[in-house]
C-alpha cells in the first residue's frame, strides 16, 4: 500500500526528462521489428518517447496507409451514429415565414464531445466505468493487437471513441485507481493537440471523492466539449470545500503535443498521481485546432483492488481507511 500523505510521496526527479528512440516497423507482418535493413523495405519508423514519470509517447505508430484507414472507418463510426440520432427525431422541412413580431430563432448549440463506448462504459460523471454489452470492434482489436508488444501482459478490454471539435476539450481528471488497471493508453488521429498534465494535490483529492452520482447511472454518449470550469475533475462543478488545500509550492503543469497517429501510453506516476486533460480553446502553440479523434483503451476490473504508492488519490486505500 502506498503513502497516504502528499508529504511523504517520493516522486521521480526530473519527470519530464525522456529518451528517444527510432524503431523500424517493417510492412512485412513477419519481418523483426528493429532498424531497416534493406534498401527495398517499405515499412516505417516509430519515434518512442519514454519519460521519467512513466509516460510514453509513440509518434507515427501505424503506417501512412493503415492510419488513413482507421481514421476514416472511425469518421464513419461518428457520421452513422449522427445519422441514426436523426432518424429518430420528428423533423418538419416546411419552410414557413415567420411573423415580424416572432422573435429570432435561437442560436445553434455549440458542437459537443462524441464518445463512442465498445466493452465497459466510462462514466464521466465519477471516471468509474458500468457495465456495457456492446463488444470492441474487429478493426479495433487488430489496433490492439499491435499494442501489446507494448504493455506489460495487460489484456484490454475497454474502447472508447471521442470526437473533439475544435476548440473542445476534457477536464483535468485522474481515472479511478482500482476500476481501471495500471496502464491508461489513448490513440489520437485527425487534428493534433496539447494535453496538459499536473500533479494532483489534495483539491485533487477533494474532488475524486467527493459525494457524487452512483457508478452505473445513466449518461449521454455525447459530453458538453465546453465545461464551466477547467479545474472541474469529474466534469461536474466541483463541490464546495469544507477546508483550503494547500497548494503545491510551484505549478507543474506541463503540456505534451499529441501528434494524429500517435499513442500515448500512461503508467506508474503519471497514471496514478497526475492528472491529464485537454483545455478547451481554440489554438495550440499558435497552431488552430481542427477536429480530432481518439481511442482511450483501458482494462476494467469492477472488482479491482488497487495497491500503488499513491494512497492520497487511490479509492482502494481511501475506503480501507474509513473502516
Amino acid at each position: 500500500m502506498g503513502n497516504g500523505n502528499i508529504e511523504d510521496i517520493i516522486w521521480v526527479s526530473n519527470p519530464w526528462d525522456h529518451t528517444r528512440e527510432l524503431k523500424h516497423i517493417p510492412s512485412d507482418p513477419k519481418a523483426e521489428p528493429g532498424r531497416s535493413t534493406s534498401s527495398s523495405d517499405t515499412g516505417h519508423d516509430q519515434e518512442i518517447l519514454d519519460y521519467n514519470n512513466g509516460l510514453i509517447l509513440i509518434n507515427d505508430f501505424l503506417s501512412p496507409e493503415d492510419y488513413q484507414v482507421l481514421l476514416n472507418k472511425i469518421k464513419d463510426e461518428f457520421r452513422t451514429m449522427e445519422e441514426s440520432k436523426s432518424k429518430s427525431l420528428p423533423t418538419d422541412e416546411t419552410e414557413l415565414e415567420r411573423p415580424i413580431s416572432q422573435s429570432k430563432p435561437k442560436p445553434k448549440a455549440k458542437l459537443r464531445r462524441l464518445a463512442i463506448h465498445y466493452g465497459p462504459k466510462y462514466d464521466y460523471s465519477t471516471n468509474h466505468a458500468s457495465p456495457n454489452p456492446t463488444p470492441v470492434p474487429n478493426y479495433i482489436q487488430d489496433l490492439i493487437e499491435m499494442i501489446k508488444p507494448y504493455l506489460n501482459g495487460l489484456e484490454i478490454n475497454q474502447a472508447t471513441l471521442q470526437y473533439y471539435p475544435p476548440g473542445s476539450g476534457i477536464p483535468p481528471h485522474i481515472d479511478t485507481h482500482s476500476c481501471f488497471e495500471k496502464e491508461i493508453l489513448s490513440f489520437s488521429l485527425g487534428a493534433r493537440v496539447n494535453m496538459g498534465f499536473q500533479k494532483g494535490d489534495e483539491a485533487t483529492a477533494m474532488k475524486m471523492f467527493a459525494p457524487r452520482r452512483c457508478v452505473g447511472g445513466s449518461i449521454s454518449t455525447a459530453t458538453p466539449g465546453t465545461l464551466p470550469s477547467e479545474i472541474s475533475i469529474n466534469g461536474n462543478q466541483p463541490p464546495t470545500p469544507t477546508l483550503t488545500p494547500k497548494p503545491l509550492a510551484q505549478s507543474t503543469y506541463h503540456e505534451i503535443p499529441l501528434q494524429p497517429n500517435s499513442l500515448c501510453i500512461m503508467s506508474n506516476e503519471i497514471r496514478y498521481a497526475w492528472t491529464h486533460g485537454i483545455r478547451s480553446r481554440a489554438t495550440d502553440d499558435n497552431v488552430k485546432r481542427e477536429d480530432r479523434y481518439s481511442i482511450t483503451f483501458r482494462k476494467v476490473d469492477f472488482e479491482g483492488v488497487c495497491r500503488c504508492d499513491y494512497g492520497v488519490w487511490c479509492d482502494s486505500q481511501q475506503d480501507k481507511n474509513k473502516e
